[in-house]
């Protein structure tokens, strides 16, 4: 889901559609998570409906400790 600010965050079943940056998962704090694992290999599953509004393409890959295809 989109914030008021245009940010994504993931939706949970008790997310308020008129309160979504504090009801919801931010990406943000999902990439801190995911990149603080000490795993060496990581894979992180999410079943998400606005997944392509997070790069203009769609799926992508990005330069960080862990990677979004």
């Amino acid at each position: 889901m989109l914030d008021d600010a245009g940010l994504l965050h993931f939706a949970l079943t008790g997310t308020d559609n008129e309160n979504v940056s504090r009801s919801a998962i931010h990406l943000d704090l999902v990439k801190r998570m995911v990149g603080g694992a000490r795993a060496k290999a990581r894979v992180l599953v999410l079943d998400c409906c606005f997944a392509a509004r997070r790069h203009p393409y769609g799926v992508h890959r990005v330069d960080l400790p862990w990677r979004c295809w």
